[in-house]
């Protein structure tokens, strides 16, 4: 039968629809409505009543809608006649694709509050929670807004600005989330839809500092150490308004061990897997009882041997237990998704037959109907074995093999060689690695991480198993998140993401030196470095490379990412130059009073002249040497000096100059005039 199935995402900002598809697989497959951003829109949808009635639709809310909301927003859909409607909680599905921490933290943004949740991944259930107000917003949305504003208000100066900033406001989020450099888009403003184009350099998006990232960090820490979060432990999910967006990016790097996009990659994968598992586990109807269908047969996972078949079913959520028949006879009623069948001849043909139970509150019984599927025990036979093929294509290689003739197939990966040699056997009891979810007869490694991936093929026949010959993938991805602090000149840091690299090499090269370079290895520790550069560097280029050195020595690097850098120029300013003459003492001696910026890279000289400003740089005496190192405090410092005068009417000017010519630096202003 075929079915409406739904999965509608709600937020303060709106409502997103994704609609699925049945194939001729017993699959469904979602695509996304964007034609459709409201619930009024959804309900408008043309539905006869008993397309509704057969709909099956899943919610997903986000953080800041109370359990009261929610409710009434269920009751609603089944007000209007949709007979099959409940929540999905898409975090949990989220847990899932995390590996090798105990906790995910998943923050989200709800227009401009920031929404963070807490689980256990193992239990896929949420410890804690809770939500900032204000902390979502993204302070360069209000920048690209009132830019992309004024674009359609210059066609359109008709339109009021209090009424359509909003709107513009919520596009302009759009195009942050989307990570792109530039965007074509429209706008509906005021019953009428207005097109414009905009670049991100163009509108300085990425050049803002917002001052409220301090607080959040503050919020968050506090948050962590209440809950008591162990941040190694701990990955972080951006997820709706916080996906690929740079400034969140900035801020919260290094925050926890490592941090996921939930990109539109990642939410329609798992609508997918929401999508089939709300359809699969919609058997029951409170009203009528098990409906017509029976358990899908992409419920049913078997693994036939010589004398034996192994299960493993998808059992619905609503369903008390599962009568299964073989040959038209009982042989057993589960509970529990796995259990295998014994003492059966090979090479032969078995009808297996599968009848969902529901027992409701009051304690009467409802069936479905069978679901049945003929599967054949194998030959104790091994007349060949799978052997292994390797077609590299760049970004990935495809794994690819020949189904023997009798037998099934398992490809296991492991991080290390396994140490087997073709024609090996083996026991599968002991033989503990990772398989993978193979079902055809070739599969697509993404060369998406680093180091080396080793891949094994095991042909099984009843209770034989034989290796085939090992191949190995090498992966080496470019380290992410990678930026340079250096809003200090005298601790410049490098900053990167872990994110499943094993070390990094940095290296780096300031003006005329020799490239210095560092290796370091992930250890659990914070992602930076500071780099030793001298101390009149105004430029220099960075690279960082990820790096796996095998366990046979073998060493890998991945390709560079390098950052050319311009420190800020230091800046001195010469306050003032005063006589020190009090009636007839003291007329030979002046101060002058200096501040800087920073350290300036070089000494400073003091040259006088009479009458007329110095301006001969080359042959010039210096009448006093200041320093560098005294002015790095910021603060302001006075020098004493004696100079005696050749004319006392001739105006005296005092002038600061850098001792070394070549480097940059700024002096303001560089005379001081005494009459």
């Amino acid at each position: 039968m075929m079915r409406n199935s739904y999965i509608i995402a709600v937020s303060r900002e709106g409502l997103r629809l994704y609609v699925g598809r049945l194939g001729n697989n017993g699959r469904y497959t979602v695509f996304e409505d964007t034609e459709c951003g409201s619930y009024d829109r959804f309900l408008a949808i043309p539905l006869s009543d008993e397309d509704k009635k057969e709909a099956v639709v899943g919610v997903i809310f986000s953080q800041t809608f109370s359990e009261s909301s929610r409710k009434a927003f269920i009751d609603g859909l089944l007000a209007r006649g949709f007979g099959h409607v409940q929540e999905c909680r898409f975090d949990e599905y989220l847990c899932h694709t995390v590996k090798g921490h105990g906790t995910l933290m998943v923050l989200s943004a709800d227009s401009d509050d920031l929404c963070v949740a807490v689980y256990d991944v193992e239990t896929c259930r949420m410890t804690s929670s809770t939500v900032l107000p204000g902390a979502g917003k993204d302070p360069m949305v209000d920048v690209l807004a009132e830019y992309i504003w004024t674009k359609i208000h210059d066609k359109s100066d008709w339109l009021d600005h209090d009424k359509c900033i909003g709107e513009v406001r919520r596009v302009s989020r759009k195009f942050l989330q989307s990570g792109l450099p530039e965007y074509e888009g429209e706008v509906f403003l005021e019953g009428r839809s207005h097109e414009f184009f905009v670049r991100r350099a163009d509108a300085e998006v990425d050049n803002g500092i917002d001052v409220g990232s301090s607080s959040l960090l503050a919020a968050l820490n506090d948050y962590a150490n209440e809950h008591e979060l162990r941040r190694d432990d701990t990955t972080m999910a951006l997820s709706d308004g916080l996906a690929a967006n740079k400034y969140f990016h900035d801020v919260l790097n290094g925050f926890v061990s490592s941090m996921m996009d939930v990109d539109d990659k990642v939410v329609m994968a798992l609508l997918n897997k929401m999508v089939n598992d709300i359809n699969h586990n919609r058997v029951y109807d409170g009203e009528n009882g098990i409906i017509a269908d029976g358990l899908p047969l992409s419920s049913i996972h078997a693994r036939p041997k010589d004398t034996s078949i192994s299960f493993a079913i998808d059992i619905p959520k609503s369903i008390s237990s599962i009568n299964v028949y073989r040959d038209n006879v009982l042989i057993r009623t589960i509970t529990e998704p796995e259990f295998a069948d014994s003492g059966l001849s090979p090479d032969r043909e078995y009808m297996y037959s599968f009848e969902m139970v529901h027992v409701d509150r009051m304690g009467y019984e409802s069936r479905s109907v069978k679901t049945s599927i003929s599967i054949r025990t194998v030959s104790v036979r091994l007349d060949d074995i799978a052997i292994l093929s390797v077609a590299d294509n760049g970004d990935r290689v495809t794994l690819s093999w020949r189904q023997p003739k009798n037998g099934d197939v398992r490809i296991y990966v492991s991080d290390r060689s396994f140490g087997l040699h073709g024609n090996d056997r083996i026991d599968l009891s002991t033989f503990h690695y990772d398989m993978l979810p193979v079902l055809d007869t070739s599969y697509v490694v993404e060369k998406n991480f680093c180091g080396e991936r080793y891949f094994i093929p095991v042909t099984c026949v009843g209770d034989t198993a034989v290796v085939g010959n090992e191949r190995c993938v090498e992966s080496m991805v470019v380290p992410t998140g990678v930026r340079v602090d250096s809003t200090d000149m005298a601790h410049v840091k490098v900053l990167w993401i872990w994110d499943g690299v094993p070390a990094v090499r940095i290296s780096w090269t300031s003006e005329g030196g020799n490239e210095r370079w560092e290796d370091i290895a992930n250890k659990g520790q914070e992602p930076e470095y500071e780099l030793g550069l001298p101390s009149k560097t105004r430029e220099f280029t960075v690279k960082v490379r990820a790096l796996y050195v095998s366990g046979t020595g073998k060493v890998l690097m991945s390709e560079c990412f390098t950052q050319t850098v311009q420190l800020a120029m230091v800046t001195v300013c010469f306050l003032k130059a005063k006589s020190e003459a009090v009636l007839f003492m003291h007329r030979d001696e002046y101060t002058l009073t200096l501040s800087a910026s920073g350290e300036p890279p070089c000494d400073l000289n003091v040259i006088t002249g009479e009458g007329d400003v110095p301006l001969d740089l080359n042959n010039f005496k210096s009448l006093l040497t200041i320093p560098h190192a005294e002015l790095a405090d910021g603060a302001e410092h006075k020098y004493r000096l004696t100079y005696h005068r050749m004319d006392a009417k001739a105006p005296l000017f005092f002038r600061i100059v850098p001792a070394d010519r070549h480097l940059p630096l700024r002096i303001l202003p560089e005379t001081q005039k005494i009459k």
